[in-house]
């Protein structure tokens, strides 16, 4: 039984997550569909991107993972199955494989050429990612459904960029989770290549950080009193390795979040600098 994940920004209120679904049964009954998410900002990569390889790495290898994210109709934006590590990856050629695999690339790529409705489609997701991802499920090699491709489209300029002969990185915010902390797309990997162990200051609007803490309860300095430090604010790279500005067990419907109080939106700068000795 293979499995097949779908993240789209379709939401939950209209009939496109539950059409997809029910296009996959149709073709490929014996598959176990697992929603990731439908709740993705629309068109928003960097959210899908986060999501998904996070996400991706629990998963068993030969997953399909269909990526429903600013997959519309478009002469530039060609549909794309890539392999990368035993997993498989359905997508727009619009950017998320760059933000998805980073230094690396897929070890295959292909450009889907099929349309298995023989028409003009308003729904690619359904019309033509779903026979794809049911083709894979099913043992079907990658090649009989398009042409390989070598080069795909990379969004390298919404990198975190370092700045200020090697004392800066300023990076942007990119996602906000449930309790309303504040992802940034600069990790750990970046963070120790150039800070090799300096001294920093995290900068966030006007707040600022010189040190990070490795869980949510390093906060907390008496249990006994533990209330008192609910909405402590702190930094730290989360479980999937990425910097993290949160605070300390704050209800974002009552006392605030991150990112009400910091007043942060999506692709605002946080910068780190690191001493110059």
């Amino acid at each position: 039984m293979k499995i097949i994940t779908l993240t789209t920004d379709f939401g939950t209120k209209d009939y496109a997550a539950a059409s997809v679904k029910g296009a996959i049964y149709t073709q490929c009954p014996e598959a176990k569909v697992v929603d990731i998410t439908h709740d993705i900002s629309p068109f928003n990569l960097f959210e899908a991107a986060y999501i998904v390889r996070i996400a991706h790495q629990n998963f068993p290898p030969g997953t399909i993972h269909l990526v429903g994210v600013d997959a519309v109709p478009h002469p530039h934006k060609q549909l794309l199955v890539a392999q990368h590590a035993n997993h498989y990856f359905i997508c727009a050629d619009n950017g998320i494989l760059s933000l998805l695999f980073q230094d690396s690339n897929p070890d295959q790529l292909f450009e889907i050429t099929i349309n298995p409705s023989g028409m003009l489609t308003n729904f690619p997701t359904r019309d033509i990612m779903v026979p794809v991802a049911c083709h894979l499920a099913k043992g079907g090699v990658m090649s009989i459904i398009g042409r390989p491709r070598t080069e795909f489209e990379k969004l390298n300029s919404l990198q975190p960029k370092i700045t200020d002969n090697q004392n800066v990185i300023v990076g942007s915010v990119i996602y906000f989770d449930n309790f309303g902390n504040v992802i940034t797309n600069i990790n750990r990997k970046l963070f120790d290549r150039i800070g090799k162990g300096r001294a920093f200051s995290i900068n966030v609007r006007n707040k600022s950080f010189d040190h990070l803490v490795n869980r949510y309860i390093d906060v907390v300095k008496d249990f006994n009193q533990e209330s008192f430090y609910y909405g402590n604010g702190m930094a730290l790279f989360n479980a999937a390795g990425f910097l993290e500005i949160a605070l300390y067990k704050s209800d974002p419907n009552t006392s605030g979040s991150t990112k009400s109080l910091y007043g942060l939106n999506m692709g605002d700068n946080i910068s780190i600098n690191f001493s110059e000795s």
